[in-house]
């Protein structure tokens, strides 16, 4: 199984709920990879996002599209009915988990896995691997 900045919309409970759903599902042996924005610990969070941000400026991506302009281009091509109802949800790209590196990997742990943690790093981007 693979996520993509996806998992971070999830309240904790509901990411437990998913990691545990996850594991009972996939094959012993089977693997769940997530690749997120994950906090770093304590004061190791500020430079986790300063590395993140310097990245970008070095490989040249800091002019990316901002969350609300691709949005508004995506509800763009819909119907009017669909981009009404989308609109209403109010979403923004806030995390509404403020889970650590740490924490994703302990919510793995105790949804079943029984192995997690990251195997890539740029700041505070991850990708965490758990095997069930």
């Amino acid at each position: 199984m693979v996520s993509s900045t996806a998992l971070h919309w999830l309240e904790h409970d509901e990411l437990a709920a998913v990691f545990a759903t996850a594991a009972a599902r996939l094959r012993p042996g089977g693997v769940l990879v997530n690749a997120d924005n994950m906090h770093l610990p304590g004061p190791l969070r500020a430079y986790g996002e300063h590395v993140r941000r310097s990245h970008a400026v070095r490989a040249g991506t800091t002019d990316n599209e901002d969350w609300r302009a691709w949005w508004e281009a995506v509800l763009a091509d819909v119907d009017p009915e669909t981009a009404a109802a989308h609109n209403a949800l109010a979403i923004s790209h806030d995390s509404s988990s403020d889970l650590t590196v740490t924490g994703y990997t302990d919510l793995l742990l105790r949804g079943g896995f029984s192995a997690a943690g990251p195997v890539w790093q740029v700041g505070d981007d991850h990708v965490l691997v758990a095997v069930r």
